[in-house]
């Protein structure tokens, strides 16, 4: 494993989040079902136009449709939510007006997270001795979630149009810390999208990867955040 020494000149963290600092899919389940619930409980005659074949064949009429929604979540689930109950054919005034109610239940439980263990404790410990900028492909909201006080800044690929692996939001993150590539490390779970694309802009990596999957080069490795915090912390 790296050693602390290997990350002495470092000033910027950058962190993904989705399966880094929570793990997502349960939290998109429970999403789902709150809309599901709402619609049932508030639309009653739209209720069975939402089911699992009509979602499955929506999802992929729309990702071949456009490819690129695949990586605008937001997006994605509002053009879902109206393919889906199009064959209602409500208004569409009042399509909108479900779309965007459904939605905000929708978010609103996507944004109910179960934070990691240690996940708090080492963003609340490294915050005061790092910049930290999130940069995600997901849609979370920081200040939903909770943990807007211990970020800089968050960038978004679905407010970017560039998501990772390609380098912009790295770069904009450095940029806004105001630190060379060298001076940045990032956080991530997804081999290439968080680890790979950090390496190609020039910062550091730390492979978040709670099954251990080794690598082949010398990016550090770590299975929980507790060890996260022994590689980063300062104060020790």
């Amino acid at each position: 494993m790296t050693s602390f020494t290997d990350f002495h000149n470092i000033r910027l963290l950058t962190f993904d989040l989705d399966n880094t600092l929570w793990d997502v899919w349960p939290v998109i389940d429970r999403a789902n079902l709150a809309f599901r619930t709402w619609l049932e409980a508030t639309h009653p005659e739209l209720h069975p136009l939402y089911h699992d074949d009509a979602v499955q064949l929506a999802r992929t009429a729309i990702l071949e449709e456009d490819p690129s929604l695949g990586r605008q979540p937001s997006r994605f689930r509002r053009k879902l939510m109206q393919q889906v109950l199009a064959p209602a054919s409500l208004s569409p005034k009042m399509l909108d007006e479900v779309t965007e109610a459904g939605f905000e239940v929708f978010f609103a439980e996507r944004n109910r997270i179960d934070l990691f263990p240690f996940a708090r404790e080492v963003l609340e410990s490294l915050s005061r001795q790092y910049e930290i900028i999130a940069i995600s492909n997901g849609n979370a909201d920081l200040e939903r979630v909770g943990l807007k006080q211990y970020f800089k800044g968050h960038l978004i690929a679905e407010q970017t149009m560039r998501p990772k692996p390609e380098p912009y939001m790295f770069e904009e993150a450095l940029r806004m810390a105001g630190v060379e590539a060298h001076e940045g490390l990032h956080i991530g779970d997804h081999a290439e999208e968080d680890v790979d694309a950090a390496l190609a802009v020039g910062m550091k990596a730390i492979w978040f990867n709670p099954e251990g999957a080794p690598r082949e080069d010398d990016v550090p490795v770590v299975r929980d955040l507790s060890t996260l915090h022994q590689l980063l912390d300062r104060s020790s």
